[in-house]
């Protein structure tokens, strides 16, 4: 490419994966996972260490609070689509990332410039978004 980013094959990727000296980390609930960004209500930038704990209880959480999500027609299933607006490092983003990840649907991101052509070429089951990006 002309900016020197390496791009490789899905096998290629494999192969580099099962060629890792990696190890497997010990993870307990209590372990930093992630950090995201707020400007909460003070509205003086901050960052929020999450625990792997946290972010298992958001998972469960969001599983038990939206049962039109949850084993049914509406359940997130491999194959379904996640369109993705917020910022990554935006907590609602995060969650819901994950939630979908772990249910194994296909993300895509975008941003407002682009919101409304990737949403007609997408096509998403699932959106996640703040009442700003409709203003």
């Amino acid at each position: 490419s002309s900016h020197d980013v390496p791009v490789y094959n899905f096998e290629q990727l494999l192969k580099t994966g099962a060629e890792s000296t990696y190890a497997a980390v010990d993870v307990q609930p209590k372990d930093l996972a992630t950090l995201v960004y707020t400007s909460g209500t003070t509205g003086k930038p901050k960052g929020v260490m999450l625990t792997h704990g946290n972010l298992i209880s958001q998972m469960q959480d969001n599983s038990f609070h939206a049962p039109a999500l949850r084993d049914g027609p509406s359940d997130p299933k491999p194959g379904d689509v996640f369109l993705s607006v917020l910022p990554c490092w935006h907590i609602y983003e995060r969650s819901a990332m994950l939630w979908m990840l772990a249910r194994g649907v296909k993300m895509f991101y975008t941003n407002k410039k682009h919101f409304k052509a990737d949403m007609a070429a997408q096509r998403p089951h699932y959106l996640v978004a703040v009442p700003r990006l409709f203003d």
